[in-house]
């Protein structure tokens, strides 16, 4: 029992210092471009058309970019445990990926908008607490489960694959907290056995994921009381003003049209988040472009994945910055602007360009 004792804390020890090693010893996964933003690209000029109720600040489509990092970050982690465990992810990069990405965001619209004190705080609580989240996970997989993580998967290891996959898809539009941890919790325990083979991971992945789900469930509860106190119920939906209006478009039922002008230009109301960019591509492609959106005409973010020798139009985009990827080597995540005025002309050419928006 004492020889168990002592090697139980060799092995602990050693696994530490592996996991001190390797925060040491991490490549930079971000990477900034010095291109600059012109001030044009930034103003909101001429009559906005957009109902009052309807707008948002300019400032939102950049600052909402931590946020839907914090909505792909667990598709990615889901596409790695596809094939690895969760043991080997690299979770302090995404980390240090959504600060990276933060702070050149950060810089980059500084002086040029209105501080929005409101958003930047929301920022920081999220990100506060995916950092806690993100750095007990890296420290426990690399001491502890370091120490269970041999040979094929388990069916536990199986199961969080599947967990990231459901949670990962219900980001795309609801909120993190409306996700249901106990269902998890309930089918973690009946849907993998007590007893089979590599039982010590076995245990303590059910030891992990139980943990992490109770966790979640409390949490989960503080946040979205707090979350509904402070912004009421948040609207799925934004108007948007285009150039024109084709019959196809009018009668699908995802978009209302709200008000169509003599010169052919229509106010519509569209879906918000994911269902945003299809909806957008779906527009680009019958060759409808955007005018407003939320009551804006100035430069909108995007997100693409992209090779690593993609080429961008020089005149109607500008990077901020590229990230590397845990899943794919060959490919990289770029942020980058263009003005709402081009965004459908991006859109069109995204496919042929190799682009995932």
């Amino acid at each position: 029992m004492k020889r168990l004792r002592i090697l139980t804390l060799v092995a602990l020890s050693l696994a530490a210092l592996i996991y001190f090693l390797k925060e040491d010893q991490k490549e930079q996964s971000t990477l900034a471009y010095s291109d600059v933003i012109p001030d044009e690209w930034l103003e909101n000029n001429g009559e906005i058309l957009t109902p009052e109720e309807d707008r948002r600040m300019a400032d939102q489509t950049y600052l909402t970019f931590p946020e839907w990092y914090l909505v792909f970050a667990p598709t990615e982690q889901a596409q790695f445990m596809k094939k690895q465990t969760s043991t080997n992810f690299a979770f302090s990069e995404q980390v240090d990926q959504f600060y990276a990405g933060y702070d050149i965001i950060s810089e980059r619209i500084d002086g040029k908008f209105p501080y929005n004190e409101e958003y930047n705080t929301m920022i920081e609580i999220i990100g506060t607490s995916t950092a806690v989240e993100y750095k007990a996970k890296s420290w426990y997989e690399t001491v502890i489960g370091r120490m269970t993580n041999y040979g094929a998967l388990t069916e536990e290891d199986q199961f969080y694959q599947r967990y990231m996959e459901r949670y990962s898809s219900s980001l795309h539009d609801k909120a993190w907290y409306e996700f249901d941890y106990a269902n998890e919790l309930k089918s973690l325990w009946t849907e993998t056995d007590f007893f089979g083979w590599n039982m010590p991971r076995k245990l303590e992945r059910k030891y992990l994921l139980t943990s992490e789900f109770i966790l979640k469930m409390l949490y989960a509860k503080i946040i979205k009381k707090g979350s509904q106190s402070m912004y009421g119920e948040i609207s799925t939906t934004t108007v948007v003003l285009v150039d024109k209006i084709t019959e196809g478009i009018v009668h699908k039922k995802d978009f209302e049209l709200l008000k169509k002008y003599d010169d052919g230009k229509a106010l519509l109301r569209v879906p918000r988040y994911t269902a945003f960019t299809k909806t957008a591509t779906k527009f680009a492609k019958q060759n409808i472009n955007f005018i407003e959106i939320a009551g804006n005409k100035s430069a909108i973010l995007i997100s693409v994945l992209a090779g690593q020798n993609a080429l961008f139009d020089q005149e109607n985009t500008r990077r901020l910055f590229a990230q590397k990827l845990s899943t794919d080597k060959d490919r990289q995540r770029i942020v980058l602007v263009t003005p709402i005025a081009k965004l459908a002309q991006f859109l069109r050419d995204a496919e042929k360009n190799d682009l995932t928006v």
